[in-house]
């Protein structure tokens, strides 16, 4: 009788976050807005601020981030948007480095049992719904730079036998939003 000896699995170490967290190009506040893919339509990326006393939100996005901001438990993300897809209602970006941020989905929920005034809203985040985000900026003659959109990876992946793109712009996306409006917040 011949027996093998089969190794214990390694553990993969998580990979760390980089040393420097650089900022991005623009301020958070010139980023957020409105973006708009064919396939998904318009979402409205708000930036998601916190104070000594709590989470404060005022202007566009304001009851949105507060609706949100009573369900999530997490690190603070940079913004956050709703979408009404059946599998979300809500992209959740934090800053990772630079112009790149970590992207996830999430259902926000309402509470349980209405009745019951500890019954809080809540949300169910997709452990696999993770990608990354970089936005794409253009100088605009002496006024500085602009944001052009931003690209997604790593969400849906390439598919069977399908190459994956490199790069991180419009062209190597899987799935690019354009930037079609600014607002001051």
């Amino acid at each position: 009788m011949l027996f093998l000896r089969i190794p214990k699995p390694q553990s993969v170490p998580e990979p760390s976050k980089p040393e420097k967290n650089n900022p991005p190009l623009m301020a958070l506040e010139d980023i957020a807005g409105i973006y708009f893919n064919p396939a998904y339509g318009s979402i409205s990326l708000c930036t998601y601020s916190v104070n000594i006393t709590g989470p404060t939100f005022d202007g566009r996005c304001g009851s949105m981030l507060s609706e949100f901001a009573e369900a999530w438990s997490g690190e603070p993300p940079s913004f956050v948007a709703t979408w009404e897809k059946y599998w979300s209602t809500h992209m959740i970006l934090q800053h990772s480095d630079g112009d790149r941020f970590t992207i996830r989905s999430g259902i926000l929920s309402p509470p349980p049992f209405l009745e019951d005034k500890k019954s809080k809203p809540f949300i169910v985040e997709f452990g696999g719904m993770k990608g990354s985000a970089k936005f794409i900026y253009s100088r605009v003659s002496h006024k500085g730079l602009k944001v052009d959109g931003f690209a997604v990876k790593g969400l849906w992946g390439a598919g069977l036998h399908a190459k994956q793109l490199d790069g991180e712009d419009k062209d190597s996306a899987e799935i690019w939003f354009d930037r079609v409006d600014y607002w001051a917040t």
